[in-house]
């Protein structure tokens, strides 16, 4: 005798009980995952360590306008916003690494340790690197160097640039010196250009007197030689000057760079 099966019957108020909960705690996982990806993402963007030079490309940057005998100059910035409105809310302590060979020595206007830019409000460092040659470039020659900010609170981040400096003949002024035979006088013609310079003329004095009537040399005292005088004086900006010369005689062409010279001071 077969034994009849009994079907199982779930009651309809317990079944929609249970749908219920599992659709609860869907819900409240999938709200735990995104306020945990949103607190994220708002941590995230919360944190801003900025440069308008370094980048973390590590650019490279090429500039042809050092001498090879001066010191040069690069400023670096770094900032903890991104516009007026957005900024880093918490202090950012970083430091900042330089690498280059042993022809230059690099000194910047940082203190030693790690430096800070204040959270709470839009704030910007530069910073000046100095470049001081060791050797003596001649035109042509490069120095590569390669500069390198990383924050170590409250997040890590890296920033870099490459600057590869050439060393370029600069001319600072032009000097062109107008004599002939018979000529009473010679004219020498001084442009400078961007910045102000230390000059020195030095003249033969058996040759020629210096013409003082000149708004460069009315405060320049001559300083007399046996043989030549030399009187320093300095050009402004973008000035062009006029200097003239009495000629003792008239007959000899006065020979520049030998009876008139024109040298830094």
């Amino acid at each position: 005798m077969k034994k009849s099966k009994k079907k199982l019957k779930l009651n309809p108020i317990f079944l929609l009980s249970i749908i219920v909960i599992i659709l609860a705690l869907g819900y409240s996982f999938a709200k735990y995952v995104i306020n945990t990806t949103s607190m994220h993402i708002q941590s995230a963007e919360e944190f801003y360590f900025n440069s308008s030079i370094l980048t973390e490309e590590n650019t490279k940057y090429v500039f042809a306008d050092w001498d090879g005998k001066n010191s040069y100059i690069l400023t670096i910035d770094l900032k903890n916003y991104e516009d007026e409105l957005r900024c880093t809310t918490q202090d950012i302590s970083y430091k900042v690494e330089t690498r280059t060979d042993d022809n230059v020595t690099l000194t910047t206007s940082l203190n030693d340790g790690n430096q800070i830019l204040v959270g709470r409000q839009n704030f910007e460092q530069k910073i000046n690197l100095l470049i001081h040659p060791n050797i003596t470039f001649q035109p042509g020659d490069a120095i590569e160097i390669e500069v390198i900010a990383t924050t170590n609170a409250p997040y890590e981040k890296k920033l870099s640039a490459t600057f590869e400096i050439l060393v370029e003949e600069i001319i600072e002024y032009k000097t062109n010196l107008v004599d002939g035979i018979n000529s009473e006088y010679a004219d020498l013609y001084i442009e400078n250009y961007e910045n102000e310079k230390n000059i020195k003329i030095i003249y033969d004095n058996t040759k020629v007197i210096l013409d003082t009537n000149n708004e460069l040399l009315e405060q320049a005292p001559i300083i007399e030689g046996k043989n030549q005088n030399t009187v320093n004086v300095q050009l402004a900006s973008n000035g062009n000057y006029h200097i003239i010369f009495i000629k003792k005689d008239t007959s000899q062409e006065l020979v520049f760079g030998t009876d008139i010279i024109v040298t830094d001071n």
